[in-house]
């Protein structure tokens, strides 16, 4: 399981946002701090982010319920959702998107790929 991560442009350096960065354990914690409950009202300390990667696979509540969650929170419709999981399943690649989910990816094994691949992700929906 990957922790929920949050990630909102800070500033701009050569062109690029700079990323901070908030994880969740699991997907109850990922909607307190989307909602900005239980400790995350400050958004200064804990922005809305510009981009959510999503596992779909955690304790108490599962990625398809955040997605879910997210559907009814139109206030939170900016955020770019990347659902990052180990099922390469066609079912659950489309719930996903019809969940709401702009992009899913299948985690690589190797932590040099998943870390190409963050990148390309990054790059892709954070410079628009």
């Amino acid at each position: 399981m990957m922790p929920t991560m949050c990630f909102s442009p800070a500033r701009l350096s050569k062109g690029r946002p700079r990323l901070c960065h908030n994880r969740s354990s699991d997907g109850e914690k990922a909607i307190c701090y989307l909602s900005g409950s239980d400790g995350f009202s400050d958004r200064v300390r804990f922005p809305i982010p510009s981009l959510l990667f999503l596992d779909l696979k955690m304790p108490k509540v599962s990625g398809f319920e955040v997605l879910e969650w997210l559907q009814k929170h139109h206030g939170l419709g900016t955020i770019k959702v990347v659902v990052l999981s180990s099922s390469n399943l066609p079912s659950d690649m489309q719930k996903a998107r019809a969940l709401g989910a702009h992009d899913y990816r299948v985690k690589p094994a190797d932590i040099d790929d998943m870390i190409t691949m963050v990148k390309d992700i990054a790059d892709r929906w954070l410079t628009g």
